[in-house]
């Protein structure tokens, strides 16, 4: 299981807009899937969490399992895997002080579990540059409590 948390100076409901809702405009570049640093990533309630690039391509990226806005989501993850041997997110926004520390747990899941050992150290350095983008976006976008 890997854990990674970061504290966003702006209350839970702005932090979970901006994971779900705006991922799009602070996604790493280097991060994103279909080979086009503008496509759109989509993180929605409907169940679907998707990338579309510029041409019309579309690559799953998972599937919503649970949404509790503003609290939780839990997502399957299709990238390092696939569809059939997904991994398991789950990213919770908790009040802190001034801000919302938000929290991921990334683990296997039973069809997953032999994969996830080799994939768990690229996981954790993604982590580590989605969180780096996510505190710049709110910094830069000046997100309010």
């Amino acid at each position: 299981m890997i854990t990674k948390s970061v504290l966003l100076v702006c209350g839970p409901a702005r932090a979970f807009e901006l994971f779900t809702n705006r991922i799009s405009e602070w996604w790493p570049p280097e991060r994103r899937h279909t080979g086009d640093p503008k496509s759109t990533i989509t993180l929605a309630e409907s169940g679907r969490f998707f990338e579309r690039g510029g041409s019309g391509n579309e690559v799953e990226l998972g599937a919503v399992i649970s949404w509790h806005a503003p609290e939780k989501i839990v997502l399957d993850w299709y990238p390092g895997t696939d569809k059939d041997h997904p991994t398991r997110v789950e990213i919770r926004f908790a009040a802190e002080g001034d801000g919302t520390r938000i929290t991921v747990d990334h683990g296997p899941t039973e069809a997953s579990e032999d994969l996830f050992p080799m994939r768990a150290p690229r996981y954790e350095a993604s982590w580590t540059l989605v969180f780096h983008a996510l505190v710049r976006a709110a910094a830069d976008l000046g997100e309010p409590h």
